[in-house]
């Protein structure tokens, strides 16, 4: 069967008023880029399906919203929903969809480990206006003592 191009799109235009096309090398690049980016993607879910675990699904969080589009991400997401048996679906969305603001008891030595982890895991979902909202709020809700030792460990670990 020969290939028939009549139902090939052609490549988008440059977006000036003379409407001209653009280059098949800027088409090959814009594709190219995309292969790159998706393929990075592609890598973080195996990585996780082969991992097996939900921190790493987490960790794979912000890696992929880097990687892919919104478009691409509710693809996936409804794929993976629509794979599965309908409670499951339903309970997994729902999960998804709940993962909001969880308040977090104060860190003790003794479990410090769990509540950053906890922490760790809100962050991996939480968006970035949510992720400035809670860093204002915490270091405004610091005693000022807190607040210098805060600033200090920012500035040994090169976070400022």
């Amino acid at each position: 069967m020969a290939y028939d191009d009549s139902k090939a799109t052609p490549p988008e235009r440059n977006g000036d008023e003379q409407g001209t096309w653009k280059s098949v090398g800027a088409v090959s690049q814009q594709l190219a880029g995309d292969l790159a980016r998706r393929k990075d993607a592609a890598k973080a879910i195996l990585c996780c399906l082969i991992e097996d675990d939900r921190e790493a699904w987490l960790a794979a969080s912000p890696t992929l919203s880097r990687k892919l589009t919104e478009q691409e991400l509710a693809s996936v997401a409804w794929a993976a929903l629509r794979a599965m048996p309908g409670e499951a679906a339903f309970d997994t969305a729902k999960s998804a969809l709940e993962c909001g603001w969880e308040f977090l008891p104060p860190l003790d030595p003794e479990d410090k480990a769990e509540v950053l982890s906890t922490a760790r895991m809100w962050a991996a979902g939480a968006s970035q206006n949510e992720l400035m909202a809670a860093a204002v709020v915490a270091v405004e809700g610091m005693a000022p003592r807190s607040r210098t030792s805060f600033a200090g460990w920012l500035k040994k670990k090169g976070l400022v």
